[in-house]
């Protein structure tokens, strides 16, 4: 049996949603599912507070803020779900609202029917991987629409990667290569919270590849396909207002 987890904790202003996909009348986790936690509202609209995938527990975490959801009358979120495998979502929990949730909201455990088609993916753990990308981040020189203050390295350069402290850098790694991607803020005092919104499509993630998020900063994938691609990664900073970025470095995969 899992231990249980707190379904959401405050962390200076920013909400951390915690749950679990299970098999149905189990608890054997279901991994590699996106799971899309929203905030149901009459008026004017429901709100997207964000997305996370389930590792191999089938554990998921969600982060967001206040402006995600609030206004006037509205100052506890009143949560459901969407969960997807691959594109297709294969359940709603539109019709059971968790209303007012909040930090006594009781563990949340979404249960899936085992004769649903599931093609889970393991999410690989950091501790497997060989090849380590991180994305430091400059908040300070942010802006919306522009890459100034992104760097971007790797810890393959002595194996032939190029373009180091960059946003357009080349990893070059060998076939089959399993790869960690984290974020960071250059300013260690820095407020601003750094999150990894999705990775892009590439030729080199071959069929089962594509990066899968271990949490809100920290990524892994592998490479199964040879050649050279780009990929985009979309990253948000979170203080007040958030700024999403978009950087588009590349692998070369032999």
């Amino acid at each position: 049996m899992s231990k249980k987890m707190q379904a959401i904790s405050i962390e200076s202003g920013r909400f951390i949603l915690k749950g679990r996909i299970v098999h149905f009348g189990t608890d054997k986790g279901i991994g590699g599912l996106k799971v899309v936690a929203w905030d149901y509202d009459l008026i004017p609209k429901n709100d997207r507070l964000g997305h996370g995938m389930t590792n191999e527990s089938g554990e998921f975490e969600i982060h967001f803020t206040r402006k995600e959801f609030s206004w006037l009358l509205d100052r506890k979120p009143d949560l459901y779900f969407e969960i997807f495998n691959g594109d297709e979502m294969i359940k709603s929990t539109a019709d059971k609202i968790i209303k007012n949730a909040d930090e006594s909201t009781s563990e949340i455990i979404i249960p899936l029917s085992l004769h649903q088609n599931l093609t889970s993916m393991s999410v690989i753990s950091p501790s497997e991987c060989s090849v380590f990308i991180q994305v430091w981040v400059d908040t300070k020189s942010l802006q919306n629409g522009s890459t100034t203050g992104v760097y971007l390295v790797d810890s393959n350069h002595n194996n032939g990667s190029s373009n180091e402290g960059t946003v357009n850098l080349n990893s070059k790694v060998s076939t089959n290569t399993k790869i960690c991607w984290s974020i960071l803020n250059v300013d260690l005092n820095s407020d601003v919270a750094l999150s990894f919104q999705n990775f892009g499509n590439a030729s080199v993630w071959g069929a089962g590849g594509t990066p899968q998020q271990v949490s809100a900063t920290v990524w892994t994938g592998q490479v199964e396909a040879n050649g050279t691609a780009s990929y985009a990664i979309n990253f948000n900073a979170e203080k007040g207002t958030g700024i999403t970025t978009t950087v588009n470095p590349s692998l070369t995969v032999s």
